[in-house]
């Protein structure tokens, strides 16, 4: 059956013409991982990227797996509460909506050097009016840089599809690797360079699915390249107010820079990262005081102030 399912799943591969294409032997790879690795996401990287030859074959392989083995939370998805999964978390339920699903995809490529972001944004499409009866709803997927390009990936859509009211796993990796002219008709991110193309489709053009001239212009090499040159951390930050000077709302802005201190400060004890998630804090703090919004203040001064609180703590414990 497993030897079925692995043909099955090679054949969908080629459904569309950008569609990725994974090896047999790194499907017979992945499959033979047993569940003492998965315990862990450094082990589990580090035991599926030992079955590829290239970086390429690593994102596939993890495109994969996570396809395969993490399930959909329908239950979590429907009552809208907390989303935001650890990778830990994912791997030991063994199920996510789509942010968890891109952070696990993330923490693999991390764990192996692989330049990798999380995209925030919406998706649009058969997906979603099947899974909640709206045409659109907020989404994450992912961005890595292979052989000198970003490319775009979604592994939650990569899994599978709602049916009625049920998660049907497809493994239908067209959405590894997608031509960003095609992407853009199904995701559009919060900030438009992430669509990776010169001439970005606006928002109005998303919703509408009007295929007019574009409003911007981005030298989107420039925008993007800086990404290669400077901490992650400070990229991180980057993308964050990028994203706000798009969609202007400080609420969600505030929300994103706290959320990312969070990640820094958090976790297994890490002094540098505890010291980038101070300063992230620190910069949320100036950003909260600059935009100066009485109502935002009263909402993120106090979780900013834990924040920064929580990392001194741990720098002076080292815990």
């Amino acid at each position: 059956m497993k030897y079925l399912l692995s043909i099955v799943f090679s054949i969908c591969l080629f459904s569309k013409a950008s569609a990725a294409v994974i090896p047999q032997s790194l499907i017979a790879h992945a499959d033979s991982c047993s569940k003492a690795v998965q315990i862990s996401h450094q082990r589990l990287s580090k035991y599926l990227a030992s079955g590829a030859q290239t970086d390429e074959d690593k994102v596939l392989i993890f495109s994969y797996w996570i396809a395969k083995n993490i399930s959909y939370n329908l239950k979590e998805a429907r009552e809208h509460h907390r989303t935001n999964k650890t990778a830990y978390e994912v791997l030991r339920n063994q199920n996510a909506v789509c942010e968890g699903y891109a952070i696990l995809f993330q923490q693999f490529c991390l764990d192996q050097e692989i330049p990798c972001y999380v995209v925030y944004g919406h998706g649009y499409g058969n997906f979603i009016k099947r899974a909640f009866s709206m045409a659109h709803m907020r989404h994450a997927w992912n961005v890595v840089y292979l052989n000198g390009q970003w490319k775009l990936l979604d592994v939650t859509w990569a899994s599978g599809e709602m049916k009625h009211t049920d998660f049907e796993k497809t493994r239908e990796l067209s959405w590894i690797f997608a031509d960003p002219s095609e992407f853009i008709k199904t995701h559009y991110p919060n900030d438009p360079r992430w669509q990776l193309l010169k001439s970005p489709a606006s928002r109005r053009e998303f919703w509408s699915q009007s295929p007019t001239i574009s409003e911007k212009q981005y030298a989107l090499e420039d925008s993007l390249s800086v990404l290669l040159h400077r901490e992650r951390y400070l990229n991180e930050v980057y993308i964050c107010k990028s994203e706000f000077e798009e969609q202007g709302d400080e609420y969600v802005y505030i929300k994103n820079l706290i959320h990312l201190g969070w990640s820094y400060v958090g976790g297994s004890f890490d002094s540098e990262k505890v010291k980038q998630g101070i300063e992230i804090f620190s910069f949320a703090e100036a950003e909260l005081k600059r935009i100066h919004t009485p109502l935002t203040q009263v909402l993120y001064q106090p979780d900013i102030k834990k924040g920064i609180h929580t990392a001194a703590i741990r720098l002076e414990t080292k815990k």
